[in-house]
């Protein structure tokens, strides 16, 4: 089947043989893409993990890979090389596409970058009992007191 032959609204449906055709397409391409710039991310992390741009790699990759992390898009993105940023793109494009299968590709450049590692010191100094902050968030102490602040007032309204 050639794609190009098919309607655009035909194509992009979600239903009947057409559309699947060209969500398998996508999910491949999604998924070679992937494959293709993790050793740029894998290389950025082992190499770059501390500076700027390897810093936002790390928050990217870890919020995809824990679906946990406070990222701030706009900042994570800004700075940048466009090799770089293309290849977060595609990460990301892979996590929705394919969501947790793809945690283990993720996880691959984590391993293989040292980030678990990093992880793990980390998660050794922290006391017991309190949550590990990796990687480290960029807001400050206080920052992340008043969200806290701000939370339970609106959690308080809310209940009211």
């Amino acid at each position: 089947m050639n794609l190009s032959d098919i309607g655009t609204t035909e194509a992009e449906s979600t239903r009947g043989p057409s559309g699947r055709a060209f969500r398998n397409v996508r999910n491949e391409q999604a998924a070679q893409k992937l494959a293709e710039v993790m050793p740029l991310l894998t290389e950025t992390l082992t190499h770059h993990w501390s500076t700027g741009q390897g810093t936002r790699v790390r928050d990217i990759l870890w919020s995809l890979y824990s679906c946990s992390h406070l990222v701030n898009l706009g900042d994570a993105y800004s700075g940048l090389d466009t090799n770089v940023a293309e290849a977060i793109g595609a990460a990301i494009h892979s996590r929705l596409i394919f969501g947790p299968e793809v945690e283990s590709l993720l996880g691959e450049i984590l391993r293989v970058s040292g980030e678990f590692a990093r992880f793990d010191r980390e998660e050794t100094a922290t006391p017991e009992g309190l949550p590990v902050i990796y990687p480290p968030t960029p807001a400050s102490a206080e920052k992340l007191r008043q969200l806290a602040v701000a939370a339970e007032r609106r959690e308080r309204t809310e209940e009211d």
